[in-house]
């Protein structure tokens, strides 16, 4: 049997008592005064949407990437303590523009109606048929000429009046050409003769060329549209001055870049990375393109968190860098007037002749800075002056130029419909105005 042990003394057991309880405290201390290792930075994913809310666990990770970090504005460590205001004031965009000023802008004048009928001018057996294999449609097409689609080559025994082809001349089935040999051809494309070249002489080949290119094309089809144009006065401005103010203190990123393509011909990806490298916050890069960071999951009221939409995205961002995968004349794709829906600032590299798809003073371009490096002091120049960013979107308060009006008129109506209107002035003798995409001496009715 073990021995009994000797009783402690009370000063003893007092001591003990102490030194256990000032153990927490001590830990406390040394952790508090202990480096903070580095590691990525992570922030909310707040978009501002009306109909969505952000996940509560959503967050967003910047893993490391292979440039330069972007610079802060002072060492985070000594940075003043600032009073943030709740997230709703920062993420929640600017309420819509008065009536009167939405009213403003953007509107098209109705689309030109011909009325054109089976019976008048001309009395025809069928609706102006064209085959577009690599189209959806078999059917009517709504238009002011009777025009109708199809995908299959034996349709209708063959009687069809405009074979298309994608991106080069098609080649016509014996089964139309022999029902009908005087048959016209038209090719589509919606890609940068920059890239495609063999485009810039696609209207030589064909009756009909549908491309980007304004002044070649008897058709041509553009990524500007009427329901786009439609989105660009209504759209409110999401950076006020006030949550102008909040993103610049909160250091985050000053643009944002989306695109799946990273071999351009337009070398945005060093652009960008030279941006990152002097814009405070850098460039977020959500997409497939030099991705640096997730996309963001917006949650709707009693619905699981989804992906954001783009436009949803875009709206969490001062800038948006709308950088072509190509420069050419006239080719001016989503990207910037995905901006102008969205109600954010586009600062764009492309098209030299840009100004003439957008409003007037509503885009920022790398071209009238000469250099990255120029473009980065000039939007830090307007993170830091709220008036001079308001500027930007003064158009909203005006009505659109006659010069675009005149120029983009015919989006108004679908290509679709203009590819049977040219082929009903070819068919029948009719003069086709090309700039208007019109019939322009149709007989009264």
């Amino acid at each position: 049997m073990a021995a009994a042990r000797a009783p402690r003394s009370a000063p003893l057991r007092i001591l003990l008592l102490i030194a256990c309880s000032l153990l927490p405290l001590l830990e406390l201390i040394r952790y508090s005064t202990a480096p903070v290792p580095a590691g990525p930075r992570i922030s909310l994913a707040s978009l501002p949407r009306a109909d969505a809310t952000l996940a509560p666990h959503a967050v967003v990770i910047d893993p490391p990437v292979a440039i330069p970090d972007a610079p802060a504005a002072q060492p985070r460590t000594r940075a003043p303590e600032i009073a943030a205001p709740p997230p709703a004031a920062l993420r929640t965009a600017a309420p819509p523009p008065a009536a009167s000023e939405a009213a403003a802008c953007c509107k098209l004048p109705p689309a030109y109606n011909h009325s054109v009928t089976l019976e008048w001018p001309k009395r025809l057996a069928h609706p102006v048929r064209v085959l577009m294999r690599a189209g959806n449609l078999n059917g009517r097409f709504e238009c002011d000429v009777p025009c109708e689609y199809t995908t299959s080559a034996s349709a209708h025994g063959g009687d069809v009046d405009v074979v298309v082809g994608e991106q080069s001349p098609p080649q016509v089935p014996k089964e139309i050409s022999s029902k009908n040999p005087e048959v016209l051809t038209a090719a589509r494309s919606m890609e940068s003769a920059a890239i495609y070249t063999a485009l810039r002489t696609l209207h030589r080949h064909v009756g009909a060329a549908m491309t980007t290119t304004l002044n070649t094309s008897a058709v041509p089809v553009t990524y500007l549209a009427r329901s786009s144009i439609a989105k660009w006065g209504v759209a409110p401005q999401v950076f006020d001055r006030d949550r102008l103010r909040a993103h610049a203190r909160a250091r985050n990123a000053t643009a944002v870049f989306v695109a799946r393509n990273c071999a351009s011909r337009s070398s945005r990806e060093q652009t960008i990375t030279k941006l990152h490298a002097k814009l405070v916050g850098g460039v977020d890069r959500p997409g497939q393109c030099m991705n640096n960071r997730p996309w963001p999951m917006c949650r709707e009221a009693g619905k699981e968190p989804k992906k954001c939409g783009k436009h949803a995205l875009l709206r969490n961002y001062p800038f948006y860098l709308a950088f072509e995968n190509s420069i050419d004349v006239d080719y001016v794709s989503e990207k910037v007037f995905h901006a102008l829906e969205a109600g954010t600032l586009p600062v764009y590299l492309g098209a030299s002749n840009v100004k003439d798809f957008v409003p007037h003073r509503s885009v920022v371009e790398l071209r009238d800075h000469g250099s990255a490096e120029a473009l980065a002091a000039y939007l830090k120049s307007l993170l830091d002056d709220p008036a001079l960013y308001d500027s930007y979107f003064e158009w909203k308060r005006r009505p659109l130029p006659d010069a675009f009006v005149s120029k983009f008129g015919f989006v108004a109506t679908h290509a679709k419909c203009r590819l049977c209107r040219w082929a009903y002035a070819t068919r029948h003798g009719y003069t086709w105005d090309q700039r208007r995409q019109i019939i322009s001496d149709l007989p009264e009715r």
